[in-house]
């Protein structure tokens, strides 16, 4: 798998329970109406719809979600993490990716560019604090 990632940071509810689910629920949606096909694990060979009903008990309590998606035939493992310190979404593309001249071009290769498209996608409707790659 490669070790890079593009991560945002969010904004999304942290008040209540209520306001929390109701984000990651959005953040699903986003992912549905941009094509996000979701997958039970890394394998890619079973087709999943993820149900999230019990996000967290309370704002103290860490939580974590991990999504295996194919959007536009490239794999994506997807980490929500949410903690004291806020709420992130990583993206790890489980296939290599160019760093320029690819996505968009005559020959369509994936670049970075492609996975920040698809990382805007997802947090379609979230005000992004922080997007960083490493």
């Amino acid at each position: 798998m490669n070790s890079q990632f593009i991560c945002a940071s969010i904004s999304a509810g942290r008040r209540k329970k209520e306001w929390l689910t109701g984000s990651i629920y959005e953040v699903l949606g986003n992912a549905a109406t941009h094509q996000f096909v979701f997958y039970e694990d890394e394998s890619m060979a079973k087709i999943i719809k993820p149900i999230i009903e019990e996000v967290a008990d309370s704002i103290d309590t860490d939580f974590c979600a991990t999504f295996y998606v194919r959007t536009k035939g490239h794999p994506i493992k997807i980490v929500i993490y949410i903690n004291k310190e806020g709420n992130f979404i990583y993206f790890y593309p489980l296939k290599p990716y160019l760093t320029k001249k690819g996505y968009g071009s005559k020959k369509e290769k994936c670049d970075l560019g492609f996975y920040i498209e698809q990382i805007l996608y997802f947090c379609d409707h979230f005000f992004i604090y922080e997007l960083y790659t490493r």
